[in-house]
């Protein structure tokens, strides 16, 4: 059966069909530029792959921000507020 046709897959079963793709495939490329961890190599990165990181590290934050309520969303905002008004020495919080 193709996958088209199964409709939903678990994300494991997804996970175990793609674990094996090489780089040399257009899948296998984009899930080692949001895969990679190595600073020197990012910052090397071409466009192409400076907008794929950018891209998937949005969908994260996005993903993350729809699942945390919003009191703690709130907690999490005044945290970064403190830390940036000591960072800049501005007294507050």
């Amino acid at each position: 059966m193709l996958p088209a046709a199964q409709g939903e897959l678990p994300y494991w079963e997804w996970a175990r069909l793609v674990e094996g793709l090489m780089d040399d495939t257009p899948l296998g490329r984009v899930v080692g530029v949001r895969a990679e961890k190595d600073r020197k190599r990012i910052k090397a990165f071409s466009p192409w792959q400076r907008k794929i990181r950018a891209e998937w590290r949005a969908f994260q934050v996005e993903q993350a921000a729809a699942q945390m309520d919003k009191e703690e969303w709130r907690r999490q905002m005044a945290a970064l507020e403190r830390m940036m008004a000591k960072a800049f020495g501005e007294k507050g919080g």
